[in-house]
């Protein structure tokens, strides 16, 4: 899935996890300058790739923004449907890469979601298929205190069998550069905790449906 926007400051590829807030959002109101934590969703932004409609507020917004920055709080990116002057002053001012004039399509996306962001060319791509079994993958690894082998990794395994090493692969080296996990020899360990509220047998379960369908689409014939 492609998204197509336009970047007012910064430049490169960055990957991370989609942090979604639906409402515009109030930088010196809703956003905790010190933690990088949405007061109303109780949601971490730190090191995240924040989806916002627009902000709203005051002058006094983008020196909360600069406060993130400042205390190593900061999402990776902003995406907005829409950037005020104060967000596109607050984002210039932290330091924080932010792209505008997205439709308003991105808002449906689920937090949590990995989306890889291309500022030079305006673009976002997130995979649902692939950014939901990442995140399966991310909370099976904290279930096995954050480090394991992958051949013990079942939602690695299910995905090397159904859809073949390369695609599970794909998403072991999108973890990696998106500064989720290392790989040391066949090991994996998170570099960040990761919170899950799943036990195995729900990570387990989600990964094989996710799995069985994007094997199928890929078996049907096309329609005549």
């Amino acid at each position: 899935m492609k998204f197509k926007g336009e970047t007012v400051f910064g430049n490169g590829i960055v990957s991370g996890e989609l942090v979604v807030y639906r409402e515009p959002l109030s930088f010196l109101g809703d956003v905790d300058g010190r933690n990088g934590v949405i007061r109303t969703i109780s949601a971490s932004i730190v090191g995240k790739v924040l989806v916002i409609p627009s902000s709203r507020g005051s002058t006094v917004g983008p020196y909360v923004m600069y406060q993130l920055s400042k205390y190593g709080k900061a999402p990776l990116v902003i995406l907005s449907v829409k950037a005020d002057t104060m967000l596109i002053i607050g984002a210039v001012m932290a330091q924080i890469p932010i792209m505008t004039n997205l439709p308003r399509d991105i808002l449906n996306l689920s937090s949590g979601a990995i989306a890889r962001v291309d500022l030079d060319r305006g673009e976002v791509y997130v995979n649902e298929p692939e950014a939901r079994l990442a995140l399966l993958l991310l909370e099976e690894l904290e279930l096995r205190n954050g480090k394991a082998k992958l051949k013990y990794l079942k939602v690695y395994r299910m995905m090397t069998y159904w859809l073949g090493p390369s695609y599970a692969k794909a998403i072991l080296d999108r973890l990696v550069s998106s500064g989720y996990i290392v790989i040391k020899g066949d090991r994996a360990e998170l570099i960040r905790r990761f919170k899950t509220n799943k036990n195995h047998s729900q990570i387990y379960r989600g990964a094989r449906e996710i799995i069985i369908n994007a094997y199928l689409s890929t078996q049907r014939p096309p329609n005549k």
